[in-house]
């Protein structure tokens, strides 16, 4: 930990305390995480101990960069998916839900017409079905020898699926034109002792 020139008012001391205790309780609620390490990042309420909100996140809670603004980012995804009547459940939802948030975010409200938001709703559910059901198929289609730990992220861009297969936390980056291939390509990133 490095210790940084900036020090905190009492009151920056006791709202720091009180958002980084919703960060430990706040699993549960996820929106309430990212807004809590908004609030820390925004007003640099780690500049006592830290230079900068990264080393922060390392620091304090184990998180790379990319995570907390992972959870940073979902507040907003939240709030646009509200507007179209979609109440983001979790992180993860969250996360698959990103790219239609930016579309609906782009389409100004008067022109959000209920034909529009009903489509919205329809790609929503369209996706974390298909997400769902595609993640459920995959690990279906793991041999019994697969590593315990095997974890993948995936997404549909431009009718190709893009990705990668994380085995022992070394990525493996696939692409795909079709369900099968991802899998086939997933089956041939597995160690040669753990393939069906």
């Amino acid at each position: 930990m490095t210790a940084a020139a900036d020090s905190l008012t009492i009151k920056e001391v006791q709202r720091l305390e009180e958002l980084e205790f919703v960060i430990r309780a706040g699993w549960k609620t996820f929106l309430q995480v990212g807004e809590a390490l908004n609030e820390i990042k925004e007003s640099r309420l780690y500049r006592k101990t830290h230079p900068n909100f990264e080393a922060y996140c390392q620091d304090v809670w184990g998180w790379t960069r990319q995570r907390a603004y992972a959870l940073i980012r979902s507040i907003s995804t939240a709030e646009v998916m509200k507007t179209v009547g979609v109440t983001v459940e979790n992180e993860r939802q969250a996360r698959t839900l990103q790219p239609v948030a930016r579309e609906v975010a782009r389409t100004p409200a008067p022109q959000r017409t209920p034909q529009t938001l009903q489509q919205a709703r329809e790609v929503v559910q369209t996706r974390a079905d298909t997400r769902a059901r595609v993640e459920t198929t995959i690990r279906a289609a793991l041999p019994p020898a697969a590593p315990k730990k095997v974890e993948f992220v995936f997404r549909l861009e431009g009718g190709r699926w893009k990705g990668a297969v994380f085995i022992a936390q070394q990525p493996q980056h696939i692409e795909a034109a079709t369900l099968p291939e991802l899998m086939e390509k997933i089956q041939a990133a597995l160690p040669q002792e753990a393939r069906a």
